[in-house]
């Protein structure tokens, strides 16, 4: 029997539910629900060709546009298969084992994950029952003991957002304690506080952030990493030899020339979130609004929602295992029409 490595003996990860997801209303990870324009698709159609497929990627096209429309130097770039592999490369360049990492709770698993894989102690502070969060109590937690603290704005689970001179003071205290500090903005595009132009001034900054949001590119697997060109010369050491797939590349270019996609998104789903709340409140629902595209519902107790819903083919998120958030769900903002449909099945 071939013996699993030590290290990764106390690592946990949640088991995925094995079912087709094809033929249900998808509410449970946030992924964009609605459809690309036909424009978006035929022109899309028009650049496959055989290099995508048999050719090593060249990502410099996508570097470069992506810099220009972010307004940064090129050499503070680094793209990743998903930003789950930028916040991997964080790791693998500059946490040894031992090091410590301050977290809140909840936070995007793949930082409990790494941080267990690499040998990183975690300390972790909870938002609190009302499911508010002290910012300046975590900004008062962090001292040069701690080699990186990671902030999520918006929190990907919670949906709340910082304001910037709320972060500045964060990043204040990261720097006076040389303390990487990690922001991620995975759902920026939702709520467009961005600590992006401050990477000139902290050069301990990483904001990591990703197209799967409010680009819809999900199962196309990029992101990207944005710091000072001495962090992300670091990262390369530690870079996979393709960082990202032709794909990817062809699918990020293709973006950036159709923002229009993206802007229709994000007011579609302002639009039906909206919808979604009131619709709900009139049911006497419990309903929590977000800076981003999900609303947390609470139902009523002794209801297995998941189930019931699930048993009507529509897809939400598991229970949390948070005590904070017990009885909470994350719901996944699709259409008005697809919205109408869920609140319809849950009278």
């Amino acid at each position: 029997m071939i013996n699993q490595a030590k290290h990764i003996e106390k690592v946990y990860r949640t088991s995925d539910e094995h079912i087709d997801r094809s033929n249900y209303l998808r509410l449970d990870k946030n992924e964009r629900i609605k459809p690309f324009s036909a424009n978006f698709l035929n022109t899309l159609r028009e650049k496959v060709n055989d290099e995508v497929i048999t050719m090593y990627p060249d990502p410099e096209p996508l570097y470069q546009r992506l810099a220009e429309w972010l307004g940064i130097d090129r050499k503070c770039l680094y793209l990743s298969s998903g930003s789950e592999y930028s916040i991997k490369a964080i790791f693998e360049a500059f946490m040894d084992r031992k090091d410590k990492i301050l977290l809140h709770s909840p936070s995007y698993a793949m930082y409990n994950v790494y941080s267990d894989v690499y040998g990183v102690k975690q300390t972790t502070l909870e938002y609190k029952e009302d499911l508010s969060f002290n910012l300046n109590e975590y900004t008062s937690m962090i001292d040069s003991s701690y080699k990186m603290v990671v902030l999520e704005n918006p929190n990907g689970f919670i949906g709340n957002s910082y304001r910037l001179q709320d972060i500045i003071g964060f990043l204040d205290a990261t720097l006076k304690h040389s303390v990487l500090a990690v922001i991620d903005e995975a759902y920026f595009h939702f709520y467009p506080i961005t600590v992006l132009e401050l990477i000139l001034k902290y050069e301990n900054l990483c904001v990591v952030r990703t197209f799967s949001k409010a680009f819809g590119l999900a199962g196309v697997r990029f992101g990207y990493l944005v710091a000072q060109s001495k962090i992300v010369q670091s990262i390369l050491k530690v870079r996979p030899m393709h960082e990202i797939n032709s794909f990817s590349i062809m699918l990020g270019l293709h973006c950036l020339e159709n923002l229009e996609e993206m802007n229709d998104f994000i007011k579609e789903v302002h639009k039906s979130k909206a919808y979604t709340i009131d619709g709900l409140k009139k049911k006497g629902i419990e309903v929590r609004n977000s800076d981003t595209n999900f609303i947390l519902v609470k139902f009523p107790e002794g209801i297995d929602v998941q189930k019931c819903l699930f048993d009507e083919g529509i897809l939400v998120r598991r229970p949390f295992t948070q005590k904070f958030l017990k009885g909470w769900t994350r719901v996944t903002i699709g259409s008005s029409s697809q919205m109408k449909e869920m609140i319809k099945l849950i009278g």
